[in-house]
């Protein structure tokens, strides 16, 4: 729900309420990332996250990565290095 929110905002020119929508994104991503909403991104959307605020645990940040780059391989394919590299560098920010 969020996610399509922050779209939304961003579509509409409503900064006050992507910025309170992205932020709910980046505090519950545990969650967000588990929903059909989050694999129905497009890919560029997901690799511009904020990773410095996104709230995730180590482990689940390369289960995240597999799962999109499955969901939709033909389209995010093009963007599988990009995703990838994201992942290993907020697996990276965890683990230090």
């Amino acid at each position: 729900l969020f996610l399509g929110i922050s779209v939304l905002a961003e579509c509409l020119d409503c900064p006050e309420l992507k910025v309170t929508a992205d932020d709910f994104i980046h505090q519950h991503f545990n969650e967000v990332y588990k929903t059909d909403e989050f694999l129905q991104l497009d890919a560029k959307r997901v690799t511009h996250l904020n990773q410095d605020t996104l709230t995730m645990k180590a482990d689940q940040v390369y289960d995240d990565a597999v799962r999109l780059l499955k969901y939709d391989e033909p389209n995010h394919q093009p963007f599988m290095v990009d995703i990838i590299l994201k992942s290993d560098f907020l697996l990276y920010q965890r683990i230090s």
